[in-house]
Order: C-alpha cells, then structure tokens, then sequence
C-alpha cells in the first residue's frame, strides 16, 4: 500500500514543497522574529508563539489535504527538521515525566513540544523546496535584519521616546520587536557572513546593482550590531546570569536521578535556578532577581529537560555540521561557528531558533546530497485515512490552543484594567482567563492577588471593625478573603515546586491575619515551604522574619535575619531590622553591633544615616563598660554600597477587622501543607549561619 521512492530535487518541484507551501512557512517564521502584541500579558514570545503554532496546525491541515490529491508525503533529506523532530520527542518526555504543570509547559514559548515540532515542520517544508528558494530564504533574512537594524539605530538615536513618550516599552532604547536585545544582537552578528557571501556572488556575476545593495545592507547590519553593542556592554552585568553560575546550577539539579534524566520541567527552569543558585550571586548586581530560563539554549535544555535534552540538542548539533556542505569554506564554518556559539552564549527565545533556520537553511540546499524520497501511497483509502487522522488531531490540538490563546488575550486584558484602577473589570477579566484556561498557574495568582486589593478596599471602609459593614459587603468581603485563599492554594497545588506560588500563599495568608483566625500559621508554612524552594534568598528570611515579630517570636525572627545577613551581608536592612528584633529582646550589645553595621552600608549624609546614628547613640546608653569598650574596637569591613530606604518591620497585617473570621482549619503546620518532592527540589537543605 505504501512505498518508498527516492527522486531528485526536480521530480518533485510543484510537489509538498511547492512555491505557495514554502512561502507560507516563511511568512510564518518572518512572524516569529518580528511579530509582538501589547495585547497580551507577556508582548513579545507569547504572541510568536501562537502565531507559530496556530500558523503550522493550519499549515499541517494543507499537507493532509494534499495527501489526499497526489497520494505521496515527501521525506527530506536528514537535516534541521531532524533535529528539530529530536527536541520535540525529548520535550515531550519531559512534559509526561518531569512532574511539572503540563498545560504550563505546552505552552511554553522556547522549548515545549508545539514549538519544536512547528519548527521541525516549517524545516520540512521549506528544505524540501527549490535550491531558488531555499536563495529566497537568505535574501529574506537581509531584508529582515537590515530593517531591524534600521530600527536598531533610530532606538538609539532616541526615536521611541519622540513617538512613544507615554509607553515605557515603545521608548525604551533597547526595544526590539524580537523581544530581547541579546537575540537581536545575535541575528545581526549572524547575518554577517550570508551578506559577505552574498556581496561576492553578486560580484562574480557582475551584477553592480545588487552588490551595491548587498553592501548597504552590511553596513546597516554592522552600524546596528555596533550601538547595540555598546548598550548591551552597559547592561549585562546588570541582566545575565552568569555562564559558571547556571553550570553551577545545572550540576546541582543533577544530583537527583529523575532531574538528571528528564529535568525539571519546560516551563520550571527557576526552580532549577532558585534550588541551585550559588550563594555568592548574592555579592552581584543580580542578586534579587529570579531566571525563569537559563543563560543560553543549551543550559536551559539542559536543565529543564535533562540528560534527555542534552542527547536530543547534540543531535541537533550534528545535523547541523553534517547538513552543511558544498558551500565556500570560509562561509559554511563562520556560519556554523556563529550558529553554535549562540546556542551556547545567548538567552532563549523562539526568535533565535526561527534565526537558525535562515542562516542554515540556505547552505544545506547547495549539497550534494541533492535527492529526497517521498512515500508513495497506492490505496487511496490510505490516504483518506491518514488526510482525515491529521485533520481530526489538528482539530483537537486547535481547540486547546484557542482556549489558551483567548486565556492570554482577557489575562492581558486584566493587567491593563488593573493598571488603570478599575478593580472590577480586572475581576471579571481574570475570572474569564480561569474559564478558558484553569490550569494556568499564573492566573490563578493573580486572581488571588485581585481578591486581597478588593477586600483590603471594603475594609478600608469597615474601620478596624467588622460590625461597620453592611451585610451586603460582609458577605462580599468573606467572599474575597475565601476567593483568595482558594486561588492562592490551587496554585500551589498546580505548581508544588514553583516558589513565586508559595510567596504568593505566605503574603496572601499574612495580608488577612489580622482578619481570619489561624492565617498567620499558614503564612509562617508557606514562607518555610518557599525557603525550601529557594534557600538562598534573603528576602524571604526578612519576611517570614516579620511575621515571627508580630507574633512575638523575636528568638525566631532574629534566627532568620542572622541566616540572611550571612547570605547576603552588605544590605542594610537586614541588619537594621537584625538591630530592631536585638532591641525587642533586650540584647543591646547586639544591637548596637547591627546598628553599626547599618550605618556602615548606607550614604553618612542621607536621612536614614541620620535616623540610625540617633537611635545608635539611645542604646550605646544601655551599655555597661566593658561592652562600650569592645563596641568601640569593631570595625565593620562592609563597604558602602547603593542600598534601598531603610524600614523598620512592618508585623500588623494589610488590614486587622474585629471579630475574626473562622474560615481555616485550626492549625497550619508544615506538613498539613502539600510538600514538593526532595527529587524535584534538589533536597530541603537551607543555609545554616
């Protein structure tokens, strides 16, 4: 019924690879690269990822159709879709075996299975068309960068903030409608060696025109590569996470066996991070910031998918040296060169995989190996089969890609209410996000968030006193503070090992103890669940620190502070708040010490150094003699630095109503809570002062 045929390119011109196929693929993936939507909550990767995937079910569908009339599926030469196919299969392994929130890692717009197999798919189409087009593909990559570029300089020159002065995006000098700058930087530097090539073949053809035009374009590329450069050096110590950290962090992910082999999940690369960050990232710039994808496409793969993913990105490696041929040496290993070297060196993201077709594409259809195979259908029931079986699969897979673009689409629409202040609509939106996409962990979030800003707004009205409020708005107000709890559990019941879920669960319990009895234990469980998630995050510590004061648990509080001034030993406010719990305690001595340190780390002419030398001077009073003596020797050692304003621990909750509700269990302990697995987390171990 089905036979393998080999055939040379020309038998089957006007077959699957025809001219109207291939320019829809490339259509497609020039909207990869350029498209961006403020629509949507995330503007850049999340509307080029559906506009990939949707673009290639339908694209899918065309191929099945055509099943139908010409009975034969072409099978190219191996080559990227290889490749691309390899990183589909070992996503999807992941995606089954990693333990993570499946809907969020199909949705994810770097490395989930949708998007490997559409670029696999796209690959496919467009290697099995014509040597012309696969010519057409590397011109369109010069247009495209050149205007880019173009962009790239006016962006320098201040153009966005003439045009846009009101949007905080379109001004921004590095915007880019490829959404990273570091992407940018690498498409252009990529493009580099097609122009050349480009420009000398023009050459020996004698056509004047196009070597003129080819050069302009390389200049438009080099002058864009040059200022984004310039900016880019100004701010990467500020943005990256550095390459020896995140290979830190891949080795300790691996210490457990299910990390090791499938990772730790597409969309859960901060998990990664937060449970293997060197503690002294603490000492840099990026020292509050979390990755949520690793430094370059290699260690993000590595991370979140595994050895699993390592195997399938060597594969795609290899297809890229092996598929490569026939082409002037100087330009096929510069191609490579830059092809590999931004794989290892520079962030994730759906643009830069959409780059690699347009450089790579274009060399592997000058090989040799000029002759594909397609499979030839001899029963036409067969075909109707197969054309009906995709057809129905694309169907399926189209009504959970509607539901969660639509789900984006009000998400966002919920962030730009909740921007202009209109709480209701913001509600309502994120209500409609959940009906379409339920198993969105960040909506969930969010709405939980929404929920608290709404009650927090009745109680303001209720003066400290329930009773103030009329029946109406008691209800609605225990509605919300229920509705939030709700939210703020489910998310961490869709996403055990996503810390951003536990802090949300620890401020959202601690924002309602002074209305719900009980909620302050629940805090204290979440932030310990969030800890050890991410055990070398100070911040955390300072906060779980103010909850213990409130509760007048100054011993546990200041065991927390200690454990995050080691962590992180030149931010003021640790050792002030450090100083606030010594002096509840009567711990004097240990105080001043703190209050010393303090002084310090922040600017001897600002407000708070003024605030601190007074206070430092009340409870050197408190000391006796021989403690005044030895305060006197200490010398701090800590340079000054940039340091936020000061601030005491705020212990009372957003907002305190008598009576308190009674609408969680009586205890919250730690293991009342779900725990994320020890494999999964790379152990429960924190920091020990």
């Amino acid at each position: 019924m089905i036979q393998l045929y080999i055939f040379t390119e020309k038998a089957h011109v006007g077959m699957m690879g025809s001219i109207m196929t291939s320019r829809i693929a490339l259509a497609i993936l020039l909207s990869t690269v350029a498209v961006f939507y403020t629509g949507f909550g995330e503007i850049f990767q999340t509307p080029k990822f559906f506009l990939l995937t949707g673009s290639t079910l339908i694209l899918l569908c065309i191929l099945a159709v055509r099943i139908v009339f010409v009975n034969r599926i072409p099978i190219p030469r191996i080559g990227l879709w290889t490749g691309f196919l390899a990183l589909a299969v070992s996503s999807l392994i992941t995606t089954v075996f990693s333990g993570s929130n499946i809907s969020d890692q199909l949705n994810d717009p770097v490395a989930s299975p949708w998007v490997f197999f559409s670029l696999a798919l796209l690959s496919h189409f467009l290697q099995t068309a014509s040597t012309r087009g696969a010519t057409t593909l590397r011109y369109t990559y010069i247009i495209l960068v050149s205007i880019l570029s173009i962009l790239s300089i006016y962006m320098y020159f201040g153009l966005g903030e003439i045009m846009f002065p009101a949007s905080d995006i379109l001004k921004d000098k590095l915007f880019t409608p490829v959404g990273n700058p570091y992407v940018l930087f690498a498409l252009l530097v990529m493009a580099i060696p097609a122009i050349l090539f480009s420009i000398q073949n023009a050459y020996r053809h004698t056509r004047d025109i196009d070597v003129g035009l080819y050069t302009i374009a390389g200049l438009l590329v080099l002058t864009g590569t040059a200022f984004l450069g310039i900016q880019l050096a100004q701010t990467a110590s500020t943005s990256l996470l550095p390459l020896s950290s995140a290979w830190s962090i891949l080795m300790e992910s691996y210490k457990t066996f299910k990390n090791a082999l499938v990772g730790v999940g597409l969309d859960n690369y901060i998990s990664a991070f937060n449970a293997g960050r060197p503690a002294q990232l603490n000492t840099t710039p990026i020292w509050n910031l979390r990755f949520t994808s690793g430094p370059s496409l290699f260690f993000h793969i590595g991370a979140t998918q595994g050895l699993v993913g390592i195997f399938a990105f060597s594969v795609f490696l290899i297809n890229i040296v092996k598929s490569v041929k026939n082409n002037p040496a100087w330009y096929r290993f510069s191609t490579i060169f830059l092809a590999v070297l931004s794989l290892f060196i520079i962030q994730p993201h759906l643009a830069l995989w959409t780059g690699l077709i347009f450089i790579l594409l274009p060399l592997t259809k000058n090989s040799n190996s000029n002759h594909d195979a397609y499979l030839i259908i001899h029963q036409r029931w067969v075909a109707w089969v197969t054309a009906s079986a995709t057809i129905l699969g694309c169907a399926i897979l189209f009504i959970f890609w509607w539901r969660s673009l639509m789900g984006e689409i009000v998400f966002g629409q919920s962030l730009s209410a909740a921007s202009n202040n209109d709480g209701k609509k913001t509600y309502e939106k994120q209500i409609q996000a959940i009906g379409y996409k339920p198993d969105k962990t960040a909506f969930h979030i969010a709405y939980s968030q929404t929920n608290i800003s709404l009650a927090n707004s009745i109680a303001s009205q209720a003066e400290n006193n329930l009773n103030t409020l009329t029946e109406e708005d008691k209800t609605l107000f225990s509605q919300l503070i229920q509705q939030a709890v709700r939210e703020a559990k489910t998310a961490t019941t869709l996403s055990p090992r996503n810390v951003l879920a536990w802090e949300n669960q620890a401020k959202t319990y601690q924002a309602i103890a002074g209305v719900v009895t009980g909620s302050d234990q629940w805090a204290i469980a979440s932030y310990q669940e969030a800890i050890k998630l991410d055990p070398t995050n100070p911040l955390l510590r300072m906060d779980l620190s103010g909850l213990f004061m409130r509760l007048g648990k100054f011993d546990e509080a200041i065991q927390e502070l200690k454990t995050a001034s080691y962590l992180k030993n030149d931010l003021a406010n640790i050792h002030y708040n450090l100083a606030y719990a010594y002096g509840q305690t009567k711990a004097y001595y240990n105080q001043a010490v703190e209050l010393k340190r303090t002084a310090a780390l922040i600017d001897p002419s600002s407000e708070d150094a003024k605030k601190v030398e007074d206070t430092l001077k009340e409870v050197v009073i408190e000391l006796n003699e021989q403690e005044k003596t030895s305060f006197s020797e200490i010398v701090t050692g800590i340079p000054a630095i940039d340091q936020i304003p000061l601030s005491t621990p705020k212990p009372e909750p957003v907002f305190e109503i008598e009576p308190k509700l009674d609408i969680l269990p009586e205890e919250a302990t730690t293991s009342s809570l779900p725990h994320p697995s020890p494999e999964s987390t790379g152990g429960d171990e924190t920091v020990e002062n």
